[in-house]
């Protein structure tokens, strides 16, 4: 029976190179831990779940439509989504957060100076996200093909972890 630490090196072993869909590595290095099949599914097809919420975030952000000062609006229901944010509601101040869904509107009507200009980390997010839709369809071909696809969950954490810090302090320096 293989220990624990062998099962999380031949985890982590198998998230730095995904291996061909025929040759497992982290079902053939512990084939008796449970998770093991799950955790190769997961790696295999992360491509995918990343296409598709990208994908449907900027269909999301091109289908609805920003009318000034504040308000987003599903155009064929005329539903406005709420003005503001809980924090705003509770404490009446801004979030880190507040102005990015309009930033992702503006930028997907092709409007980056205003997008930039209303939170410009959703407007870096929201170019990533377009950038994401090409990369995602080259790892799925060459996931599908069984070549070794490389693997980017570091830099994709590190990218994420980068873009909070730069809101929080865009919010923070929002303040002097």
């Amino acid at each position: 029976m293989t220990s624990d630490v062998g099962v999380e090196a031949a985890l982590v072993e198998a998230a730095l190179v995904e291996e061909p869909a025929a040759e497992p590595v982290a079902a053939r290095a512990c084939a008796d831990h449970p998770l093991a099949p799950t955790a190769h599914r997961l790696l295999a097809y992360g491509w995918l779940v990343w296409l598709v919420g990208s994908g449907g975030i900027l269909l999301l952000a091109a289908v609805l439509e920003f009318r000034p000062p504040r308000t987003i609006v599903v155009p064929l229901l005329e539903f406005s989504l709420p003005e503001t944010c809980t924090a705003q509601q509770m404490l009446g101040i801004n979030c880190p957060g507040c102005g990015m869904t309009r930033s992702f509107v503006l930028a997907a009507d092709g409007e980056l100076a205003r997008a930039w200009a209303m939170h410009p980390i959703g407007t870096l997010l929201f170019l990533l996200l377009v950038l994401q839709i090409p990369w995602r369809l080259w790892q799925g071909w060459q996931t599908v093909r069984g070549q070794p696809v490389w693997r980017t969950g570091q830099l994709e954490w590190r990218i994420g972890v980068a873009l909070v810090a730069a809101s929080f302090l865009w919010w923070a320096l929002s303040f002097v």
